[in-house]
């Protein structure tokens, strides 16, 4: 890979020097000298190949399911659970240390929670980070409309 500076002025005129389809110019010129000199030749765009980006496998993966799910996701999962079958965000906390979740809160100096970090398998992470909807505020929003459905909470 290679990035060539050019001056486009003409010293002589102080004119730019036309660059029209320099982009398909300068493909074939490459083509050509990396056939000349035995190089690997890139994929072109115009003849349709292309190589697939991580996000793309990873999404093929997903859709055929051959995919395991993403440490975050398990997070996620297991949280939603919690929240769902808890009556109350201590219950619910108590049901994701059970199921293998470590849990760390950040709080105010007055003792308020303002945020949580969730770990497994020795990888943390802020809730926010995982999704918005598990920050503190979203979980217990999720907790007290899971409650309120099956008439458990307010």
């Amino acid at each position: 890979h290679v990035h060539i500076v050019v001056n486009r002025i003409n010293p002589d005129t102080c004119t730019a020097v036309p660059d029209s389809n320099e982009k398909v110019k300068g493909s074939r010129i490459a083509r050509e000298i990396e056939r000349e000199y035995g190089l690997t030749v890139a994929p072109e765009q115009r003849t349709g190949i292309t190589q697939e980006s991580k996000a793309e496998r990873e999404m093929k993966k997903r859709i055929e399911g051959t995919e395991e799910k993403t440490e975050k996701e398990t997070i996620k999962g297991m949280v939603l659970k919690a929240l769902k079958d808890g009556r109350d965000m201590k219950e619910a906390v108590q049901k994701m240390r059970a199921a293998g979740l470590e849990i760390s809160f950040k709080k105010k100096k007055k003792g308020n929670v303002t945020g949580w970090k969730l770990k497994l398998n020795e990888r943390e992470y802020k809730a926010s980070t995982i999704d918005r909807s598990i920050s503190w505020e979203g979980a217990k929003k999720i907790n007290q409309q899971s409650n309120q459905k099956n008439g458990l909470g307010l």
